[in-house]
């Protein structure tokens, strides 16, 4: 009798604030600039941060949001605009 098993959507919830504390800490996510204290600071940022909407009791979808601005905006503020031709 089995009374527990995996499942493929177990870690779905984790990826995009992962991804986001790895942009916080100044990580490019191309590759090449920052580091693993980089990425552990951002991750204390981001989770700082959801613990403290969670306090607040914000809705779980504006939560999601916030999260998303944040990743935006530190992927704005990371990228290296003379490299890129297309944005000037």
């Amino acid at each position: 009798m089995r009374l527990d098993s995996a499942q493929a959507i177990t870690g779905n919830n984790l990826l995009f604030p992962a991804v986001t504390a790895v942009a916080v800490g100044g990580v490019a996510l191309t590759g090449g600039i920052g580091g693993a204290k980089n990425a552990v600071l951002g991750a204390l940022v981001i989770t700082a941060l959801n613990e403290g909407l969670i306090l607040l009791n914000v809705n779980p979808y504006a939560q999601e949001a916030v999260n998303g601005v944040v990743l935006v905006t530190a992927v704005e503020l990371t990228i290296d605009r003379k490299k890129l031709g297309f944005i000037k």
